[in-house]
C-alpha cells in the first residue's frame, strides 16, 4: 500500500496501471485500506456504458466497502454514502438510502461520519435536533474545544421534551461493532443495488489525477 501510494497521484498511465495491481495485492492480502481504494475504483468504472455493466461494477464496490468496514475502515462507506447522496458518479440520487449509511457509520463512532450527520455537508441529512445534540456530544467527547460550542447551542435550542429525549438517548448510546450492523448493511447494499437500475446515473468530468477517474480504458493493456 506504500507503494501504492506513491504511484496512486501521478500523472502516468503507468503509474496508474502499477497502482491498481498494487492496491489489488493489497487487498487480497486483506488491507482495508486497499479495499477502500478499491470502492472508489469499481464505483467510477462504466465499460461498455451498460445499465448491466455499472451496476455489476457497484456491486463489486459495496463488497469492498463492506470488507473495509470489516477491518475497521470507514472511508468505503462513507464514499458510497457521498456518491448517492447527489446525482454524481454515476448514481441516480437518493439521500434517504444515503442518510442511512451515513447513519450506520455514525453508530460505529466514526467522527467524521457523525460530524456529517450534525450538520457539516453540504447535504440535508434529516436529523432530528435530538440527533444532532447526540453527535455532537459524542464529538465535543473527543474534542471539546472544537465541539463543545455547537454541542451547547443545540442544547440551548432544544425543547424542555427535547432534552429530556436527548438525556435519555445519550445515556442508553453505546458504539455498536460492525458484525452487529452487518445484517442493517446487507439491507442497504440491497436497496442501494435497486435503486442503481432505474438509472446509469450521469457521467460527471473528473476534475483530479486519480486513478478511479481516469478508467481501464486509459490505463496500458
Amino acid at each position: 500500500m506504500r507503494l501504492a501510494s506513491d504511484l496512486r497521484d501521478g500523472s502516468s498511465p503507468d503509474d496508474w496501471a502499477r497502482w491498481l495491481s498494487l492496491v489489488t495485492r493489497a487487498s487480497q492480502l486483506g488491507d482495508p485500506l486497499a479495499h477502500d481504494e478499491l470502492v472508489r475504483w469499481y464505483w467510477h468504472q462504466r465499460g461498455d456504458g451498460s445499465i448491466e455493466q455499472v451496476q455489476a461494477n457497484r456491486a463489486i464496490a459495496l463488497a469492498f466497502a463492506g470488507r473495509a468496514a470489516e477491518g475497521g475502515n470507514m472511508w468505503g462507506i462513507i464514499s458510497v454514502a457521498t456518491y448517492i447522496a447527489g446525482d454524481v458518479h454515476q448514481y441516480p440520487a437518493n439521500l434517504p438510502l444515503a442518510r442511512r449509511l451515513m447513519e450506520l457509520c455514525a453508530r460505529t463512532d466514526s467522527s467524521f461520519c457523525q460530524e456529517v450527520l450534525a450538520g457539516g455537508s453540504s447535504y440535508d441529512y434529516g436529523q432530528s435536533p435530538t440527533e444532532v445534540h447526540l453527535w455532537l456530544s459524542r464529538l465535543a467527547a473527543r474534542a471539546p474545544v472544537r465541539f463543545a460550542p455547537r454541542r451547547d447551542l443545540a442544547w440551548s435550542r432544544l425543547t424542555v421534551e427535547e432534552r429530556v429525549a436527548a438525556e435519555r438517548i445519550e445515556e442508553a448510546w453505546r458504539p455498536a461493532p460492525w458484525s452487529e450492523l452487518r445484517p442493517e448493511w446487507r439491507d442497504i447494499q440491497r436497496d442501494i443495488a435497486r435503486h442503481g437500475e432505474t438509472s446509469a446515473g450521469v457521467l460527471d468530468d473528473c476534475t483530479t489525477s486519480k486513478p478511479w477517474c481516469r478508467g481501464r480504458s486509459t490505463l496500458p493493456q
